[in-house]
């Protein structure tokens, strides 16, 4: 064997094209791939569920630097601002903020952000009143997420979607909406929002005049408040049950919650 063939054990001259091209796109592969996100960010992201108004005021601290940030960098910090000020009960007037955010994981898929921003799309038109859009958005958010995937995000949006469809008096589609966010609250143990979720399908229940089955969500509600040992929810669950009843003409069952 001609020893100018070999430049490296297992190695011909002939593969170096193909060496060099894979190493190439290795290269490539790793300068495109983001850096994690300012840790700035990231702690602000974990405070808006609990303290929204700190949050806001993180991201307000933030805000010159963005200017030398990447344009993944802004584009979460502009999805966080968002988030912040709707956790923080600020009406969102104007969709001119969350249509960028939204356009820009449509291009980058790869980025983990896309159904959240299609979630707070339908957020910012249910507060500009325009319920069929904010529908759209919010079903394009669990069209962007596997069935396993955040589902502390998918029962937010099947809450949203059945609280917009009871507005609208649809209560079918509504029933249907709650009991996905049902099973969501209980794959995530969550045994507060399973409390408001069975109120809630108890309310839907007694608009379409169903009693047994208003009766069923209403008392598993009751039930569950007990069991949390939650005075606030009893006393909530009771009234509804007294309303109820009342509202039947039946007068004695209604007594005893309203005691």
């Amino acid at each position: 064997m001609n020893t100018i063939e070999k430049t490296h054990p297992g190695t011909s001259l002939k593969s170096l094209p193909v060496l060099f091209a894979a190493l190439c796109m290795l290269l490539c592969l790793s300068a495109c791939r983001p850096k994690p996100y300012p840790s700035l960010l990231l702690a602000a992201d974990s405070l808006v569920s609990v303290l929204p108004d700190s949050a806001c005021a993180l991201l307000v601290s933030y805000a010159a630097d963005t200017a030398d940030e990447p344009q993944y960098v802004r584009m979460y910090y502009r999805l966080l601002c968002i988030k912040a000020k709707d956790k923080a009960y600020i009406v969102h007037t104007s969709d001119s903020a969350i249509l960028p955010v939204v356009a820009y994981y449509e291009r980058h898929k790869r980025l983990p952000h896309l159904p959240e921003a299609y979630y707070y799309a339908g957020r910012v038109y249910r507060d500009l009143g325009d319920a069929p859009q904010a529908l759209a958005y919010f079903q394009r958010a669990l069209d962007a997420m596997r069935e396993d995937e955040d589902m502390v995000l998918k029962s937010k949006i099947y809450w949203q979607m059945g609280t917009l469809l009871k507005q609208q008096n649809l209560y079918l589609e509504a029933l249907d909406a709650y009991r996905q966010s049902l099973e969501c609250f209980k794959v995530l143990k969550d045994s507060v929002n399973m409390v408001y979720s069975y109120s809630q399908l108890g309310g839907l229940f007694m608009n379409l005049e169903q009693q047994d089955s208003t009766v069923f969500y209403y008392r598993a509600s009751y039930k569950l408040s007990c069991l949390l040992k939650r005075k606030d929810l009893v006393r909530v669950i009771q009234g509804f049950l007294a309303y109820y009843y009342t509202k039947e003409k039946k007068y004695e069952i209604a007594y005893f919650p309203l005691q």
